[in-house]
């Protein structure tokens, strides 16, 4: 259950019993009730955030995602990687990667940085 969902349930659960003991029989009674209500119930469940800046991450190129590679926790990009390729990885004993595609043509690759923490 999301946050929203939680938020909308303990909303509708609080209403219902809050208009029903208000006693209230119209519309225009609802609505007015609803001008008070929902003031009272932002300032109960109201929730500061922890830090005013934007931490939504920029949407990556959707094109790039194709050329992506992931190897022991780490992501590298290659720009001459056809969509839905295979690729094999060779490792030397001194640690030095090489990425090669199906047909044994060695890629040229740089690293990208690690995904921020969520």
């Amino acid at each position: 259950m999301t946050r929203v969902e939680r938020l909308f349930g303990t909303l509708l659960n609080r209403l219902v019993k809050e208009m029903r003991l208000a006693g209230l029989a119209t519309r225009e009674e609802d609505n007015r009730f609803l001008e008070t209500f929902l003031p009272r119930f932002n300032k109960t469940f109201r929730v500061e955030t922890a830090s005013d800046s934007d931490l939504q991450r920029r949407p990556p190129d959707p094109g790039s995602l194709d050329r992506t590679i992931s190897y022991e926790g780490q992501r590298y990009d290659t720009p001459a990687l056809l969509p839905r390729s295979s690729v094999s990885v060779e490792e030397s004993l001194s640690g030095i990667l090489r990425f090669f595609e199906r047909h044994g043509r060695e890629l040229p690759v740089r690293q990208l940085p690690p995904l921020p923490e969520r």
